[in-house]
């Protein structure tokens, strides 16, 4: 594991500082852990210490719930977190990201400077811009 890998692990509360986890953050940027959204957690009956299996392509992997992202009614309500290298081994994607999210620390960043930014650098890549304050963020699909 490398140090940055760890960095942006531990940098991830600090993003998402309004996530309210019952159980515990991802740790190891290789583990089989995931974090789920409350949507997906309860009709699925899982918890904490819970595994949940995930297939694709033949690839197969169980998947320890390391917490539960409490309901904020937005789109984490859905989400299946995991770590990238667990997420590009599991969808055949070694190497390849089809989002980035960038998140400003302080309200009066140039987000929109950051934006026009990585569209010079990244063409096809789609940046859509979402506000939670206190702070402001970035999110980049390439499809």
């Amino acid at each position: 594991m490398s140090h940055n890998e760890m960095r942006s692990i531990s940098k991830e509360k600090i993003l998402k500082s309004w996530w309210n986890i019952n159980g515990e953050w991802l740790s190891d940027p290789e583990g089989m852990e995931i974090l789920l959204g409350q949507d997906i957690a309860t009709p699925l009956g899982l918890a904490t210490g819970s595994t949940l299996a995930l297939e694709r392509n033949g690839i197969v992997m169980d998947l320890e719930v390391k917490g539960i992202i409490e309901s904020t009614g937005g789109e984490e309500d859905g989400y299946i977190i995991m770590p990238l290298l667990v997420s590009q081994k599991l969808l055949d994607k070694e190497g390849k990201v089809s989002s980035i999210e960038i998140r400003a620390l302080c309200n009066d960043c140039p987000v929109s400077e950051m934006s026009r930014q990585i569209e010079e650098i990244l063409p096809n890549v789609l940046i859509m811009m979402h506000r939670q304050q206190p702070r402001r963020s970035l999110l980049l699909r390439h499809g």
